[in-house]
């Protein structure tokens, strides 16, 4: 009889186990199934463009791919890949408003070990907040690594244009446009840069970047 309530309980504990696992399963997949939502509502596609730009020469940064990240020179004015030559735009086409930022990753690595080093604080060339162009930045790169787009200063970027005619182009808007005058040394260390582009719908800052205000608000 004894064994007979052992065997019983154990059988209760086990489906109490396989129930148990089977509602967190679907409340599991409920969570992603209801993120993928919230990221599909979003009504805008956003690109990026980076390559090197030699005079009117346009070499393509797939040639300087290595670990999937761009290698950059930082020394030599002829090089193709020359951090000078180094260009990003940003491709934006959408139904609604959104904010849009850029998170540029560096990386100095020793030529010869592969270990991480120091590396300059290169002073890169965009359209600052005081510009007068029509698409501004702005630099919070020690913060988060990320340049904001800035705009006429709400930051929101609209795209109505292409709400009439889906087959128009993306808007292509300037950002990286090369570092000015800067030129380093030949010190036996090489800059990886790797980019990344976010939009975010303006409702959504907190729940998607985990900021409540843009940067410059604060």
């Amino acid at each position: 009889m004894e064994l007979k309530n052992i065997k019983k309980k154990y059988i209760i504990a086990t489906v109490l186990i396989l129930i148990l696992a089977t509602l967190l399963f679907v409340f599991a997949w409920l969570l992603k199934d209801d993120t993928v939502k919230n990221v599909g509502v979003s009504n805008f596609i956003t690109n990026g463009d980076v390559y090197f730009m030699q005079g009117t020469t346009r070499t393509e940064v797939t040639e300087y791919i290595k670990g999937g990240q761009i290698k950059v020179n930082t020394f030599d004015t002829t090089a193709p890949n020359f951090v000078g030559n180094l260009r990003f735009d940003v491709k934006q086409k959408g139904l609604s408003p959104c904010y849009l930022r850029v998170r540029l990753l560096e990386q100095w690595v020793d030529d010869k070990t592969e270990d991480i080093m120091p590396g300059d604080n290169i002073p890169y060339d965009y359209n600052t907040t005081t510009s007068t162009e029509k698409h501004k930045w702005y630099d919070n790169k020690r913060n988060d690594l990320c340049f904001y787009y800035y705009g006429s200063g709400d930051g929101k970027l609209n795209t109505y244009d292409n709400k009439t005619d889906s087959t128009k182009p993306q808007e292509v808007i300037p950002f990286l446009k090369g570092t000015g005058s800067y030129l380093g040394v030949d010190s036996g260390t090489s800059l990886y840069i790797t980019f990344k582009v976010e939009t975010v719908q303006p409702n959504r800052l907190a729940a998607f970047w985990y900021i409540e205000k843009l940067p410059w608000e604060k």
